[in-house]
């Protein structure tokens, strides 16, 4: 534990939630205007998809410009990082809609907007600690 603390900045975490706060809104945002609109099953699972797609590329771009920017960097984006947060966001956007299709078609819970809320506070130390790794100068 005592590592994990010395790994991470005190700014870092507060960064990360801010600078992820425009795309978790964007994504809550698309999910709750479909699910108003009747958009359910096959379809509400692909756009859930998608928007928490578009969710991760905001969050790369803030995150590799502020979040874990270190005085005086001069942003560039390397092709490894941009691979391996691509590798990590398909790999956190399929396990996010096998959650979701779980929890609103086999269980009913028929809140989309919560549902995938809870997922985003639930991922949120694994998604931090994948991106620091990923943007680490």
């Amino acid at each position: 534990m005592r590592k994990i603390i010395n790994y991470v900045n005190a700014s870092q975490p507060r960064k990360f939630i801010l600078g992820g706060f425009p795309g978790v809104a964007l994504n809550l945002l698309i999910i709750f205007l479909s699910s108003q609109h009747g958009t359910q099953g096959k379809e509400l699972l692909l756009i859930t998809a998608i928007s928490f797609f578009m969710k991760e590329l905001i969050s790369f771009a803030i995150h590799k410009t502020w979040t874990f920017k270190e005085v005086g960097e001069i942003i560039r984006v390397t092709t490894k990082e941009a691979v391996y947060y691509l590798m990590v966001s398909i790999t956190i956007t399929i396990a996010n809609a096998f959650i979701f299709f779980i929890v609103v078609d086999i269980f009913n819970f028929h809140y989309p907007t919560s549902t995938q809320l809870a997922i985003h506070f639930c991922s949120f130390f694994v998604n931090f600690l994948t991106s620091k790794e990923i943007f680490k100068p």
